[in-house]
């Protein structure tokens, strides 16, 4: 399931609806085994949630982002923050998106995940500027410069081809 297609580009009520086909799927698959399904199908409505109120709904996600955590969904749980970082972006609010971001770096570096680390990497290099944190920015864009960018997919080198524009410090990717 590609998360970042239910979220980019798509009105908020079709988001909303695809993750609830998505959750009410996952549960009842989940009644016959356990697994990570239910709490990120559960996630998934949280950051909906969290995307239609406007930055307001951080308990309820905050709670969907700790069970992840509990089943050790630590993939789900990385691009899960990653993309509670991209709303919190856009909501203004680029303390919380840092800290979003800067989890889901430390989890796609332990997975060694390189399209989710670029994309970790470029929200919070975007929220480190929001934020006027110019060390972190440049940590970023360094980290980001530093990653081979052949071996990513295409959402990630967008994200890093965007930065590059935005920023012009970052190496632009290379075609594949």
């Amino acid at each position: 399931m590609d998360v970042a297609r239910i979220f980019s580009g798509r009105p908020v009520a079709e988001s909303s609806l695809l993750v609830r086909c998505i959750f009410f799927s996952s549960r009842h698959r989940c009644m016959f085994r356990g697994g990570s399904e239910a709490p990120f199908a559960q996630t998934l409505l949280a950051l909906c949630s969290y995307a239609v109120e406007q930055g307001r709904a951080t308990d309820g996600l905050a709670g969907a982002l700790a069970a992840l955590r509990d089943v050790d969904a630590k993939h789900r749980l990385g691009v899960a923050r990653c993309c509670a970082a991209e709303i919190a972006l856009r909501h203004g609010d680029a303390g919380r998106a840092c800290e979003y971001a800067a989890e889901a770096v430390e989890i796609a570096q332990l997975m060694a995940r390189p399209s989710e680390l670029v994309l970790a990497h470029t929200v919070l290099a975007q929220a480190a500027a929001v934020a006027g944190d110019e060390g972190t920015l440049q940590a970023q864009c360094d980290a980001l410069a530093s990653l081979p960018s052949r071996t990513i997919s295409s959402s990630a080198q967008r994200a890093l081809s965007d930065l590059h524009a935005e920023f012009g410090t970052v190496a632009k990717p290379e075609n594949t």
